[in-house]
């Protein structure tokens, strides 16, 4: 168990930093468990963290619904999806804790909530919400008021399996690719639909069995290759090429605000 230190800060930003620090240890050790990126307050293999002022004045029911929108996006994008989601309240030092589980109809909806504002959650999703799992009481700074929800926290990840469909298959392939080697298997499309069908390596833990047929991707079959036959197909731009696009792009853009601003 970490040692505890002081709350410093009060605003929401640095209150996160500083109950992942109380959490897993001092200074930026939290960083080693915890992904602060994907629009997330931070995740980790088995979690998402929801950070609020207050979950209770905010509406805990939207609050869960923008997880939920998040953990649609990671299904979508070939990112493992945590099954649990922790509401932090941080003036009431409450967590809510909810199981995904009871949630994947959404999470597997891809069409209809991926591409939600997350801001704004689900609409009427109050009348939806189900049942939490459980509320854990912390206290920040206090080393005795950590020990919850260390517990809850320290248990082994567990994520969600979801099905593969045309909606998050290019992202599953990605991540097949650049884990492939990981489970000594080999990255190309073959061995990608392979996985798909008989789950022993990279994607065993993250999705169900695919039982389908590669038609339903031939729109985006071109797009399913591995990095290497993209490169050779002439589907590949090199970085140096990438850069110089980009700052080309940037020039013409400023002698465009340029010349509007003399007008």
């Amino acid at each position: 168990m970490p040692k505890i230190t002081t709350v410093s800060s009060v605003d929401e930003r640095s209150y996160q930093d500083e109950f992942y620090s109380c959490l897993y240890g001092d200074n930026d050790k939290w960083k080693e468990y915890v992904n602060v990126d994907r629009s997330t307050d931070g995740y980790t293999e088995g979690i998402l963290f929801e950070h609020k002022i207050n979950v209770t004045s905010y509406g805990e029911a939207k609050a869960l619904s923008q997880a939920i929108i998040y953990l649609t996006r990671f299904n979508r994008n070939g990112v493992p999806v945590p099954r649990y989601v922790c509401l932090v309240s941080q003036e009431e030092e409450k967590i809510f804790v909810y199981d995904m589980k009871n949630y994947l109809p959404y999470i597997i909806d891809i069409e209809q909530y991926a591409n939600m504002q997350a801001s704004k959650g689900i609409p009427n999703f109050q009348n939806r919400i189900g049942r939490r799992m459980m509320m854990i009481s912390y206290e920040l700074g206090s080393y005795a008021g950590m020990k919850d929800i260390a517990s809850f926290v320290e248990k082994p990840a567990e994520t969600l399996k979801v099905n593969i469909t045309p909606h998050n298959v290019y992202g599953w392939s990605v991540y097949y690719y650049d884990h492939a080697k990981d489970f000594h298997q080999k990255p190309e499309k073959k061995a990608f639909f392979n996985e798909l069908r008989n789950l022993s390596g990279a994607l065993s833990s993250y999705i169900e069995p695919w039982t389908g047929d590669e038609t339903d991707f031939r729109f985006i079959m071109d797009m399913l290759n591995d990095p290497m036959t993209q490169k050779r197909l002439g589907c590949y731009t090199p970085p140096q090429y990438s850069k110089l696009s980009a700052s080309l792009v940037r020039k013409a853009a400023d002698r465009i605000i340029k010349a509007g601003k003399k007008d």
